[in-house]
């Protein structure tokens, strides 16, 4: 189930794309599109995310 569930979620952001979709000091960002949408979505079912799935994900939750 792990296994499904990583894959659903897909690979966790690298740093760059953080910073390109969330610039630092942004006060608002759209939500509505990728690759935010995916990355609030993960952070949506955060709650019930078994830990290896949100393995790799710390950065972008931080951020979001």
């Amino acid at each position: 189930m792990e296994k499904r569930v990583c894959a659903a979620l897909g690979a966790p952001p690298p740093t760059e794309a953080l910073e390109k979709v969330l610039p630092v000091g942004a006060d608002q960002v759209y939500g509505a599109e990728e690759p935010l949408v995916s990355w609030l979505r993960v952070w949506d079912w955060l709650p019930v995310l078994p830990a290896v799935a949100l393995a790799g994900w710390e950065p972008a939750l931080d951020e979001v």
